[in-house]
C-alpha cells in the first residue's frame, strides 16, 4: 500500500480504534533519518518547493468548529526537510494503531506521540523535527 493513500476508515475498523485519528506514525528521510513522529489521519509527504512559500496559508475546513480556517500550507517537518536538502522516503511509514485508547491507558494520542519522541531523543536518535516532540 502506498503510505500516502492510507485508508483510515479501514484502519479504524481493522484495529478497533475509537477514532481514525488514533494512530501514531513515523516518517523517515531517504537517507534514514527520523523526520517526525506524529498522530492523526493525515500522513503526507509535503515539502515546499522553495523558501518563498514557507509562510503560505490555505483555507481548510475544521470538522470540530465547523468553520473554514486559514492554516499553514506546509508543516514544520516538511520545511525542515526542504531546508536540509533532504527528501522523504515515500516507500514506507511506521504506523502504530492505538487500539481502544480511551479505555486502555488513560493517555491521549498526543501524550503517546510525545512519549515516543522523548524516548527516541533520550536514546540519542536524531529527529529532524525535534522541537515538535521535546519536553525539557
Amino acid at each position: 500500500m502506498n503510505p500516502s493513500e492510507v485508508d483510515y476508515t479501514l484502519l479504524k475498523k481493522e484495529f478497533e480504534l475509537d477514532d481514525e485519528k488514533d494512530i501514531v506514525w513515523i516518517k523517515f528521510t531517504e537517507d534514514g533519518f527520523v523526520g517526525v513522529i506524529a498522530v492523526s489521519n493525515d500522513i503526507n509527504f509535503d515539502i515546499p518547493p522553495n523558501e518563498s512559500v514557507y509562510d503560505n496559508k490555505v483555507w481548510k475546513y475544521d470538522e470540530y468548529t465547523k468553520k473554514n480556517e486559514l492554516v499553514w500550507k506546509y508543516n514544520s517537518s516538511g520545511i525542515l526537510v526542504h531546508k536540509l536538502k533532504k527528501e522523504w522516503d515515500e516507500s514506507f511509514v511506521l504506523v502504530f494503531p492505538l487500539r481502544k485508547l480511551k479505555e486502555s491507558c488513560g493517555y491521549s494520542r498526543h501524550n503517546i506521540e510525545m512519549a515516543i519522541g522523548n524516548y527516541l531523543i533520550e536514546q540519542n536518535v536524531p529527529i529532524i523535527d525535534f522541537y515538535s516532540h521535546y519536553i525539557g
